[in-house]
């Protein structure tokens, strides 16, 4: 990525076209997202805020900014499609999956305190092992 950026800004400097360093980017971060899609954003912000960047020293030196501008959006809303187009054409069991999260910081993954004891003793803190707990597989294929 900074080396694309270090390509693009010595190009727009020299007055150079745009079109094919905005296109090696855009393929970058199409490939870098399928390593994990939160690099999408990630890549995606940082080549909005290095265009931001160059419209503003653009600004002062009286250069065109529809190019920058019309190539920034083109990557980004390129990179977007490509991946989740890529996404929905691969997996073909997308439909079928939940909404919510299941994994990480879903609530039947976090350890409840009171799973652990019986709700009917004060003083005595007797452990319930013997109790179906949401995260076990083997209550729900009974």
């Amino acid at each position: 990525m900074v080396w694309g950026l270090q390509r693009l800004y010595a190009a727009w400097r020299a007055h150079e076209p745009l079109g094919q360093h905005f296109g090696v980017m855009g393929l970058g971060i199409v490939a870098t997202s399928w390593l994990h899609f939160y690099y999408l954003p990630l890549l995606g912000g940082t080549l909005g805020f290095f265009a931001v960047g160059l419209l503003v020293e653009g600004r002062r030196m009286r250069r065109p900014w529809r190019p920058l501008v019309v190539g920034t959006a083109a990557t980004l809303t390129g990179a977007l499609l490509c991946t989740w187009g890529l996404l929905q054409l691969l997996d073909g069991r997308s439909r079928e999956r939940t909404v919510g999260s299941w994994g990480y910081d879903s609530f039947e993954w976090k350890f409840q305190f009171g799973t652990c004891f019986a709700a009917t003793t004060a003083t005595r803190y007797v452990s319930r092992w013997s109790a179906p707990r949401p995260f076990c597989t083997s209550h729900r294929l009974s």
